[in-house]
């Protein structure tokens, strides 16, 4: 009864929180964006609760497990499908907004700001790579011990071993992604003059890294995302990471939606 309970007024939480498609008559443009976040926050927690109320009612443990797990593949294998039938999307905006920079760069030979920009770039991407990387190594640390301790009954039946080995794979290609982005920037960089002469690299390989360079750094983003979702099932079991995996396919949703054209972001 006090699941039931539980299940209902997350319901009509979800109800009320839940952006509405109907916006008002006269409504300044800057205030609509400032309560989007909002919104987005309440209501992708409102489906969270509702989620994760209706698996624990109707599936066994695992099964939650494997409904958050197909619901975030799924979400992922329709964007793609999307994106490939030409639906605009953030990857792909600023895919083209990096062959527009290029190409910018090409045609007013500022290198001193290319430099400062992909500089900038670089740096932050060889952060978050040393960050992810460091905490990823936390994680190891942890699955090694969950090993020794089991190792006598069987360390991949346990789930801490799945766990751990699932939050430390999800950093250490967030990691990889990172370092690679970072990479190609480099190489983009020495690649800009060459590339101006009509030397051995063509105008069309630079912008080729760099959308390569923007795509492995949204991936970097992307896997982290899914390690801190893979946290929540570390913390809080198989229903909570059912509940959490709605939630962030909501949120998921407004990340990657094409950013708006006045805005760029």
């Amino acid at each position: 009864m006090a699941r039931a309970f539980s299940l209902l007024l997350a319901t009509v939480a979800h109800a009320f929180v839940a952006p509405r498609r109907t916006a008002p008559l006269v409504a300044p443009r800057r205030a609509a964006k400032k309560q989007a976040p909002e919104l987005s926050l309440l209501g992708a927690a409102a489906l969270g609760v509702t989620a994760g109320n209706i698996a624990q009612l109707a599936l066994p443990p695992m099964g939650s497990l494997a409904v958050g797990v197909a619901n975030i593949a799924g979400y992922h294998v329709l964007m793609r499908k999307s994106e490939a039938e030409g639906a605009p999307s953030w990857r792909k905006s600023q895919g083209e907004t990096r062959v527009e920079w290029a190409r910018h760069v090409f045609e007013t030979e500022e290198w001193t700001y290319a430099i400062q920009t992909l500089r900038n770039a670089i740096t932050t991407n060889a952060f978050l790579a040393s960050t992810v990387l460091t905490l990823s190594g936390l994680s190891i640390g942890s699955l090694w011990k969950t090993v020794v301790a089991t190792i006598g009954l069987g360390f991949w039946r346990t789930p801490e071993f799945w766990q751990l080995a699932s939050a430390g794979s999800c950093l250490l290609l967030s990691a990889y992604s990172f370092s690679q982005s970072a990479r190609l920037m480099v190489h983009a960089g020495f690649m800009f003059p060459v590339a101006a002469r009509g030397g051995a690299v063509s105008r069309a390989a630079v912008e080729a890294v760099m959308v390569r360079s923007h795509v492995l750094q949204w991936g970097g983003w992307r896997w982290l995302y899914l390690g801190a979702w893979v946290a929540t099932w570390v913390l809080g079991g198989e229903y909570v990471a059912c509940a959490s995996s709605f939630a962030l396919t909501f949120l998921l949703m407004t990340e990657d939606r094409k950013p708006p054209e006045a805005v760029g972001l």
